[in-house]
């Protein structure tokens, strides 16, 4: 189904029969279903929500890696099809030799851009059509603030933004859009991408870990595989919709709990509709997955010891 059904449904329990002509009556009701869906996205890996990606990696580099990845699950080599791990910042800073120094990708953080700022004159901003109600704004980093704000209306299809800045802590754009944002350097280096169905550069920042044995391609660099959950879309328009069927009707309910947490006296109601939409959540991942193959983790019977002297096996794939 689509965005159109999802919002009519929401419509209704709020009482308003033409909520089209409220904009801020319908602003509001498109945030919340929207915190729904993100809400039921991020409930658990939804079946089939998973995606695969090649990407050539160099050892011992950070890496940004493509804007439309949202949240990492697994990465392996295709060179020797070993699984690497994925680690935060910290396991670094142990005080002993670090044993996860090799095979593995440290996830850094975000950032706005994907590539170091080389030059901080002014960039260019790209839209394929001139639009008066698109503003990207900008945050970041100058010689003489350590915040500063700038924002440009795309009234042209391509502006060049006026302050240097030196870092950017945020590009945003106003709305949802028809087409991909595009920001270059002064250079013409790209620097960031929104997409159409999302109002902020977002980038995840990994640091690959130093493997100077595994060459897969004459430059020096290997190729890597990576398990990843995509980026929830914005939901605005009509036919607009959510990345997995089958939830359209749990992201009313949900939206239907967020309204009703906000009514004064309603708290074991909307207690009820997040039980509720918690269970549907469930039963429908069960339908979907239920005759898929998965790998089991045995543990060790505390009673026979079994799977004590064989444990480096005990994980078993059906």
């Amino acid at each position: 189904m689509s965005f159109k059904y999802i919002f009519t449904r929401v419509a209704s329990e709020t009482g308003d029969t033409n909520p089209q002509a409220n904009p801020a009556q319908k602003a509001r009701l498109v945030d919340i279903i929207n915190q729904a869906a993100t809400e039921v996205y991020e409930t658990k890996d939804l079946p089939i929500v998973l995606k695969e990606l090649y990407l050539r990696a160099n050892s011992n580099k950070e890496l940004a890696l493509p804007p439309f990845v949202g949240k990492l699950r697994a990465i392996r080599s295709t060179c020797r099809n070993d699984a690497w791990e994925l680690h935060d910042i910290r396991p670094r800073y142990q005080a002993e030799d670090w044993r996860n120094e090799w095979k593995n990708w440290r996830i850094k953080g975000y950032s706005p851009f994907q590539t170091e700022i080389t030059n901080s004159a002014p960039g260019t901003i790209t839209y394929p059509v001139a639009d008066s109600d698109l503003t990207i704004t900008f945050v970041g980093e100058t010689t003489n603030s350590n915040r500063w704000v700038e924002r440009i209306i795309l009234d042209e299809t391509s502006k060049t933004w006026i302050n240097s800045f030196i870092d950017f802590t945020a590009i945003k754009k106003s709305k949802v859009t028809d087409y991909n944002v595009t920001i270059t350097d002064a250079d013409g280096n790209e620097m960031a991408t929104i997409y159409a169905d999302q109002l902020e550069s977002r980038y995840i920042i990994v640091d690959v870990s130093l493997y100077p044995d595994l060459h897969c391609c004459s430059d020096g660099s290997y190729i890597m595989e990576v398990l990843y959950k995509p980026k929830l879309p914005r939901m605005e328009r009509d036919d607009d919709s959510f990345p997995v069927d089958g939830y359209d009707d749990v992201i009313v309910l949900k939206s239907k709990q967020l309204l009703t947490e906000d009514l004064p006296g309603q708290e074991q109601r909307a207690a009820l509709m997040h039980v509720k939409a918690s269970e549907q959540i469930s039963k429908k991942t069960e339908d979907m997955t239920g005759t898929i193959q998965k790998r089991i983790n045995f543990k060790r019977n505390g009673l026979l010891g079994l799977f004590d002297r064989y444990s480096k096996y005990s994980r078993t794939k059906f």
